[in-house]
């Protein structure tokens, strides 16, 4: 899927073994920007009084992130 890679890469250096590195990927890009997309369409729906289904929340979240990423010429990243 391409979602952007990691939305805060965080790399440790266990104390234990100074030499071994790894990575902590959690969320994507596109779930980080789907989740602020949905809390701004949230809002908005609260304010307007109506009522969104939250599958289509989520498919309407989602397909703006894949907009965001594909604008930022980064869909093609991966994780």
């Amino acid at each position: 899927m391409k979602d952007g890679g990691p939305a805060f890469p965080l790399q440790r250096y266990p104390e234990s073994n100074p030499d071994a590195v790894y990575q902590e990927l959690g969320m994507t890009l596109r779930d980080y920007f789907a989740g602020k997309v949905m809390e701004g369409i949230v809002l908005a729906e609260r304010i307007d009084g109506g009522n969104l289904m939250p599958s289509k929340l989520a498919r309407t979240a989602y397909k703006i992130a894949s907009a965001m990423l594909k604008e930022r010429g980064e869909e093609g990243m991966e994780a």
